[in-house]
């Protein structure tokens, strides 16, 4: 065995979002300088996933395919992945009771797999046979890369050692949002928006995926009840998804609803100098990073299936309503109308910006690769 070789990592991932890119091009950085390689094995986006238009491709990724299919009511996914990896030093695959090839591995060669992933079952309602999956997979793998604190305590009551689960603590790259915020003005972002002066009283701004779970339909209906109390109200809608047709019919009745299509971290500043606030009753993810590096708060519900990233929130930086269209809309009024405690959470939101830095997230997972690439 020749020990100087260089030592080889490969990420299996469901794709490759555009989002991640920033990340995985400074983990890649960051591992050749320790004469690590590092690829990224990727699939296509699937479901709703694929009305998001967000998949990307890198100099150090390679896309394969991938295979859905289904066994009685469970939903799993194969990629081609066990042979190509099998002369790497470590894999990391996806920790996911539906992902085969992660099973397969986390069986063959769990000296050489860690897993990527959530670490509990944060996004969809559990079952008792995927969490004893997760567990055994997280009990049996050699790393356990997760999102949160309140993921690695779900790995370690699992099984996992404390010495093998490294937290990310999520995040994306802001700066640009960050840059951009602060050079524009109002009326000039209002005007790169598209918006009129008259479109300027509260504004409530949603970005993100338009797909189920950011339940679109509860989103129109509170929209709807807060114009009802506060007639100078608009609401602009960003992102793309499956339910962009409902949007876009939506925006054709109310005239206070402008929908602004996809748009990047520019258009993101810009918006953050016309939002009085973040209107997001759905799922809440890298919204929350958003919100801090924007300086605008969210105001979103006390559902069950947030992601994550709902931990990075609390009274300081948002609001939390009961999950009725009601109390939604009624908070967001109350807010409007509290300019101070408005004020309050958006400085709150902005001290927020120093604790999730993309670079932080990348030597997390850095160390973390090389406590796993050292010897048993």
């Amino acid at each position: 065995m020749n020990v100087n070789r260089r030592r080889a990592v490969t990420l299996i991932q469901p794709y490759l979002p555009r989002y991640r890119y920033p990340l995985f091009e400074r983990c890649h950085t960051l591992l050749a300088e320790l004469d690590i390689g590092f690829e990224v094995l990727h699939g296509a986006p699937l479901g709703d996933q694929a009305w998001r238009g967000d998949a990307v491709g890198a100099a150090f990724a390679e896309a394969v395919r991938t295979r859905a299919f289904r066994v009685g009511r469970a939903s799993l996914r194969w990629k081609p992945v066990v042979r190509r990896t099998a002369p790497c030093d470590l894999t990391i695959v996806e920790l996911a009771a539906g992902a085969v090839e992660s099973l397969v591995l986390c069986a063959q060669r769990p000296a050489r797999t860690a897993l990527w992933g959530h670490g509990y079952s944060a996004v969809s309602s559990s079952n008792w046979l995927d969490t004893r999956i997760e567990a055994w997979m997280m009990r049996r793998a050699r790393h356990v890369f997760v999102y949160t604190e309140r993921g690695a305590a779900a790995a370690k009551r699992a099984g996992a050692l404390p010495s093998r689960v490294s937290v990310l603590n999520n995040t994306i790259d802001t700066s640009a949002i960050v840059g951009a915020a602060d050079r524009l003005d109002r009326p000039e972002s209002a005007r790169r928006l598209g918006l009129s002066a008259g479109c300027l009283g509260p504004v409530g701004a949603f970005i993100g995926g338009l797909d189920q779970s950011k339940r679109i339909a509860f989103l129109l209906a509170a929209a709807d009840l807060i114009h009802r109390s506060v007639p100078t109200f608009s609401l602009l809608v960003a992102g793309d998804g499956v339910c962009r047709r409902t949007i876009e019919a939506a925006a054709a009745s109310r005239p206070w609803l402008r929908y602004i299509g996809p748009i990047d971290d520019q258009r993101k500043g810009a918006v953050a100098n016309v939002a009085d606030v973040l209107l997001n009753p759905g799922r809440i993810g890298l919204i929350a990073i958003d919100s801090f590096a924007m300086a605008v708060p969210i105001v979103t519900t006390d559902w069950p299936l947030h992601a994550p990233e709902v931990d990075y929130l609390d009274d300081r930086t948002a609001v939390f309503t009961r999950d009725t269209a009601e109390d939604y809309a009624s908070a967001v009024v109350t807010l409007f109308r509290d300019q101070p405690r408005r004020r309050r959470l958006a400085d709150a939101c902005r001290a927020e910006r120093s604790r999730f830095s993309i670079d932080a997230m990348a030597r997390r997972f850095v160390d973390g690769v090389s406590a796993a690439l050292e010897p048993p």
